[in-house]
């Protein structure tokens, strides 16, 4: 996946994802991957993964700012990986 193209880690803790999900109509329907409360269910995962994601990631942006942000923010990173996914290799 890293060589491949770039890699962006879109960061939030806790009780943003957890505000998100419950904001979305569509949460209701999402299928437990613990069986557990869903703040309780997102802590747990987050803490087994967020580790593995930050290895993987190129960059990371903050997910906690406005969307329009981190448009600006992942674009302004895909600008200057252009370069390199033009025919360079990431690493």
């Amino acid at each position: 996946m890293r060589s491949h193209g770039v890699v962006i880690y879109l960061s939030a803790p806790v009780s943003v994802l957890v505000d998100r999900l419950e904001a979305t109509p569509e949460e209701g329907l999402r299928p437990t991957l613990t069986g557990k409360p869903l703040t309780e269910e997102v802590q747990e995962v987050l803490a087994q993964r967020d580790v593995l994601y930050r290895e993987a990631a190129h960059y990371i942006v903050d997910a906690t700012n406005a969307p329009a942000q981190v448009v600006e923010d992942i674009l302004g990173i895909l600008a200057q990986a252009a370069p390199r996914l033009q025919g360079g290799v990431y690493t």
